[in-house]
């Protein structure tokens, strides 16, 4: 489900956990305030682009445990437009190695693709972040380069066309 001003307070609570943190942007928690901020702009954003943040809950309970998103990348990236549109995830430490950032990459990239009717989705991450380079893989995304982001930290990006992503969803009978 697309983000809504209701998920300020547990999102607050992932972006203040250094764990989730350490590996976006500069790698430090965010204060509460720059949380409520970013969820401002993702509600925004979902309302103007039609895509955005969406929060990732567990079917059991309905509990917040993360985030997949579609987003423009913004400036600062080298070698990046700034209104290429990029494909993430922040889960809870709690349900890390379950598969959920998978599953929901599938879904956005899907999304991405089928709904929002992209030619190229692309990702970012850092190279000591090898969880979600294999995600993206996973996800059929072939490297592109290495450049810097916005906090100057290195970053590994990695695109996926549409022609490559309608070959995957032909061969997986989607």
């Amino acid at each position: 489900m697309p983000f809504t001003l209701a998920d300020r307070i547990p999102f607050g609570r992932l972006a203040a956990d250094t764990r989730v943190m350490r590996f976006i942007g500069p790698g430090v928690a965010w204060s509460r305030t720059r949380a409520d901020e970013a969820v401002a702009r993702a509600v925004d954003g979902f309302r103007r682009h039609g895509y955005g943040w969406r929060s990732l809950r567990l079917r059991a309970d309905g509990a917040f445990v993360g985030l997949v998103a579609l987003q423009q990348v913004g400036p600062g990236t080298a070698g990046l437009a700034e209104d290429a549109v990029e494909i993430g995830w922040w889960l809870d430490p709690t349900v890390w190695g379950r598969g959920l950032a998978t599953e929901a990459g599938i879904a956005a990239r899907d999304e991405a693709f089928a709904r929002v009717g992209l030619d190229r989705l692309v990702g970012r991450y850092q190279p000591a972040n090898a969880a979600s380079g294999r995600i993206m893989e996973k996800l059929g995304m072939t490297r592109l380069m290495e450049t810097t982001g916005r906090a100057g930290e290195l970053v590994v990006v990695r695109a996926l066309e549409r022609a490559r992503w309608l070959e995957l969803t032909a061969a997986d009978g989607t």
